[in-house]
């Protein structure tokens, strides 16, 4: 299943520690697409609700888990998914 990412603002993860900054970088280098929203990082909170209505204006539908094992259940399922 294709997967888009879509990034607030550019390098959203930089402050991150390695582990989790890791994992990010993982999921952003498996997906076919990558778009980069032009969200201020001084202000994330404001960023990530702009990253928001953009998917939701853009979007067909989607998936979206915080877990491992149901973001590749729902792939095997065919499904589009949106790993946060």
């Amino acid at each position: 299943v294709p997967v888009a990412v879509v990034l607030p603002y550019p390098d959203p993860a930089a402050s991150w520690s390695a582990g989790d900054r890791a994992r990010f970088d993982a999921r952003v280098n498996q997906a076919h697409w990558v778009v980069t929203l032009a969200g201020d990082p001084a202000r994330p909170s404001s960023a990530i609700q702009g990253r928001n209505r953009w998917l939701w204006e853009s979007a067909v539908g989607a998936i979206v888990v915080g877990d491992e094992k149901l973001a590749a259940e729902a792939e095997e399922a065919g499904l589009g998914v949106i790993m946060i």
